[in-house]
This record gives C-alpha cells, sequence and structure tokens, in this order.
C-alpha cells in the first residue's frame, strides 16, 4: 500500500471520531467526510502498522444522505464535522454510535435505547462560543500562513495553531457573528498585540461569546496574556451602542501556556460578570467560566426528561455529582427531599447558591471541592445519585465509592459514548441498565447526548 497510489473501496461505517471507516487489503482505514455505503477513490495521507488515514479523490457513488454544505468554512474549519451529512442521517448515525459503544462494552438490547430527540434546530443553537487569535492567518484557497494580518476565528480540523479567519459562524446567532466582526474591526484599528502561539508572546488570545435567550443578554470575555483593561474599555462603548444586548464584559487574563480560554483572574470591564438563563420556571446565573449546556434550544427539553428519568415520587434525597450552576440539583428539587451537589469549580458553585437564592430553593446545598475527597465523607444514603461529568468521564475511584454506597437508581448524563461506556462497564456488576435516552444537543457534529438510568442488581446470596 503506498500513499501515492489511489484505491477504490466502500465505506463501511462511521467511527466515534465521526469518520467513515473502510479496509483496504485488510487494513483498517479513516476518512474524513465519508459516508456509509459510498464507493469512493481514496488516496492515503497516513499509514500506520494497524491503520491508515485517507482522503477522498473522488466520490463515485454517493450516498443519498449527502448533502452540500451550507458554511463557506467547511470543511477545513474544526467546529463541524457532518455538515455534508442531512439531518435525519445525522440523528441515525448517533443512535447507531451510542449502540455500538454500549453493547461492545455492557451488552445491551437496542430495545432499551429510546428513539434520539432531535434538536429544533440543526444551526444557531450554541449558547457559548471560544473564537481564537493568532498573528498568523491560515488563508483557506492556499491553505498556508499569510503573515500579513491577524485572525479571529475557529481552529484548522485537528490543529492547535491554525486559525482560520472568520465573519461569522453558523452554531451561533447572527449577533454572535455582528460581535464577532466588531471586536475583529476595533481590534485591527487599534493594533492590539495579538499573542503568538508558539513563542508565548502577545496579548489577545481568546474571544468568548455566551448568549442566555431566556433574558436575551450576551457576555464577551477577551482573555489576553497580561492586562488589558485600559485597552479595552474603550472597546466597551462603541460595542454596547451597536448591540444594546450585550449585557457584561470582561477581560480575562491568562499568562500560562495552556492554550484554553480560561484566565487566572478578571477585570469586568461592564455589567455584574454574568448573564441568567430560564429553563421551564427556573432562572440561573451564568458566570464567564460556569459550564452550561450548550444548545439553548433543547435546555428544558434535557432537563425535563432528567426529572421524568429520575423516576421521583417525593420525599427522596439526591446526590448530584459534577453539579456545575446547579442546574439539575435546583431541577429535580421541587420533587426531592433534599440534593446535595458536589462541583470542583468555584465559581460554579458560588453561581449555584445564588441560583438557589434566586429561585427560592431552600433544600439544595452544595460542597466545593474534588469528588474523590468530599464523596467518603458523605454519610447520608442517597435514594438517587445524578452524575454529569466532563467528556472525560469519570475516575475509576469515584466509580468504586459509588459501588460501595449502592445507591438504588442512579442517572448518567453523558456526552461521550466512548467515556460512558467503559464507565459503565465498571458498573455492570452491581447495576443494570434499564434505559437509554439519546438527545441531540450538537447538530453538525459526532457529538451525542444521552441520560442512562440505572437500577441496583439484587444480589443472590
Amino acid at each position: 500500500m503506498k500513499r501515492d497510489r489511489n484505491f477504490e473501496t466502500e465505506i463501511e461505517k462511521i467511527t466515534p471520531e465521526g469518520k467513515g471507516l473502510c479496509r483496504i487489503d485488510g487494513l483498517v482505514v479513516f476518512v474524513k467526510r465519508a459516508i456509509p455505503g459510498e464507493k469512493v477513490v481514496l488516496r492515503l495521507s497516513k499509514k500506520k502498522r494497524s491503520y491508515a488515514e485517507a482522503e477522498i479523490v473522488e466520490i463515485l457513488n454517493p450516498s443519498p444522505y449527502r448533502r452540500s454544505p451550507f458554511c463557506p468554512y467547511f470543511p477545513l474549519c474544526g467546529g463541524c464535522q457532518w455538515q455534508h451529512i442531512s439531518y435525519d442521517a445525522q440523528l441515525q448515525y448517533k443512535h447507531e454510535l451510542l449502540y455500538e459503544a454500549l453493547n461492545r462494552a455492557v451488552g445491551i438490547n437496542r430495545d432499551i435505547i429510546l428513539p434520539i430527540v432531535d434538536s429544533p434546530e440543526e444551526f444557531h443553537y450554541r449558547n457559548k462560543m471560544e473564537f481564537s487569535f493568532s498573528n498568523r492567518v491560515w488563508n483557506m484557497q492556499r491553505k498556508d500562513r499569510d503573515d500579513t494580518e491577524f485572525a479571529l476565528g475557529l481552529h484548522v480540523s485537528g490543529t492547535y495553531y491554525k486559525v482560520l479567519d472568520m465573519e461569522g459562524c453558523m452554531l451561533q446567532s447572527q449577533i454572535g457573528d455582528l460581535i464577532l466582526r466588531k471586536v475583529k474591526e476595533w481590534v485591527r484599528e487599534n493594533r492590539l498585540s495579538i499573542y503568538d502561539i508558539k513563542r508565548h508572546e502577545g496579548s489577545l488570545r481568546y474571544l468568548t461569546l455566551r448568549y442566555a435567550k431566556g433574558s436575551g443578554k450576551w457576555m464577551v470575555v477577551i482573555v489576553t496574556k497580561r492586562e488589558e483593561s485600559h485597552s479595552l474599555r474603550k472597546l466597551v462603548g462603541p460595542l454596547r451602542d451597536e448591540i444594546p444586548s450585550i449585557h457584561t464584559v470582561i477581560n480575562s487574563i491568562n499568562t500560562r501556556k495552556a492554550n484554553i480560554a480560561v484566565g487566572e483572574r478578571e477585570i469586568l470591564l461592564l455589567g455584574d460578570g454574568y448573564i441568567q438563563e430560564r429553563i421551564g420556571r427556573y432562572m440561573f446565573r451564568i458566570s464567564s467560566n460556569s459550564f452550561f449546556q450548550t444548545n439553548f434550544l433543547n435546555l428544558k427539553r434535557l432537563y425535563d426528561l432528567i426529572l421524568e428519568l429520575s423516576g421521583l415520587k417525593g420525599g427522596e434525597y439526591v446526590l448530584d455529582l459534577y453539579s456545575g450552576t446547579g442546574t439539575i440539583s435546583i431541577y429535580v428539587s421541587e420533587i426531592a427531599s433534599h440534593v446535595l451537589g458536589i462541583e470542583l469549580e468555584e465559581s460554579a458553585v458560588k453561581d449555584a447558591w445564588e441560583n438557589c437564592k434566586i429561585n427560592g430553593v431552600e433544600n439544595c446545598s452544595f460542597f466545593k471541592g474534588d469528588i474523590l475527597k468530599i464523596l467518603p465523607h458523605v454519610r447520608i444514603s442517597p435514594d438517587l445519585v445524578i452524575m454529569d461529568p466532563p467528556r472525560a468521564g469519570m475516575h475509576k475511584r469515584v466509580i468504586s465509592m459509588l459501588r460501595d454506597m449502592a445507591p438504588p437508581v442512579m442517572l448518567y448524563v453523558s456526552c461521550n459514548p466512548t467515556t460512558l461506556s467503559r464507565d459503565l462497564s465498571l458498573l455492570k456488576e452491581d447495576y443494570a441498565i434499564e434505559l437509554i435516552q439519546p438527545i441531540d444537543m450538537f447538530p453538525q457534529t459526532h457529538h451525542v447526548e444521552s441520560i442512562v438510568r440505572m437500577v441496583r442488581k439484587r444480589k443472590v446470596r
């Protein structure tokens, strides 16, 4: 198998990473933007001992699910992977990926996975976007570097230093696009220093936009290597005049080399440092670094499903792990006797307490800290444990503690079938999966949210 040769083959399936999979001479080959059932001509781009990667040279027999992408930045941009697939087919593939991952790990009946709940809209659904500044523009036509300008946009797929200069993103609303363009225009006119990711020089690093549909308000966070409050205060007035729905603006300072849009400290330039989102009858405060579900169109449906699948009848004690800003805790508190949340992020815990005050909820409490350290000191036996961990899933020791705690029911909310299946495999000896409810919170990507309801098995003596 030579890299300069073309190969004709058929795409078998889609992988958990969203790529097409085929086999050439027995070797597994991963193909970006390929759809199952398509007959294609490929050229290898990378070859390893156990697998290869390939690019499509020609599609001989396109899938009926293939469509023309809507975004001019696709497929170079890493924000989307599946714009070339019809939305109905995206839902089918996500359902199948979830089933394959869980069946391989714990052996499930396909019937316990309920039909996937779709997103009301497949575009303009995100309430948070993180755009990167770069002192180099990655030119889409030449696919190389242009040193004459700076870029503000999303990364080229699979890279950490190539940034596309963008005028907007179809995953966020048009107001978000306007904020993006206005910030870029102001930075260009004022010649602010742009961060160089390789040299760790310059200042402007990220632009984070957050939106709350319930209040119609926007948060703008500009992450810099050093404090830029004096310069950025001059941006606030013109930006607010142009877009009155901007509620708060923050300069977040990240001096570390870590490429994350989270600073060590913040300087408030406008407003009170948070926005508020409504879910059902509850209002939730969101700070700059707090985790909050990104699809504002499906927020209420997700939390209604969590409440429904919890099976709460009234009077139960609930333990909420990775509780964030307290959204799940507060949502189930209307039925539960008491809800205890545990969360590592300090700002999220502060928001959770404040959210209880805002909503008049008195039967929730929150601990800030590492679950590994706090869980052993939880002395009350919960009737229900709800966990909504990050994409990396749960620590093995947390799972071991939960097995020892032995709550009768657990609800696992996951955005990653791979880590979900790994964690469930560690629980399968003690817990049976009753049902799984997938819900699409991430259209145009291969990611899928799911809620798994588990009940403790009766031990045979």
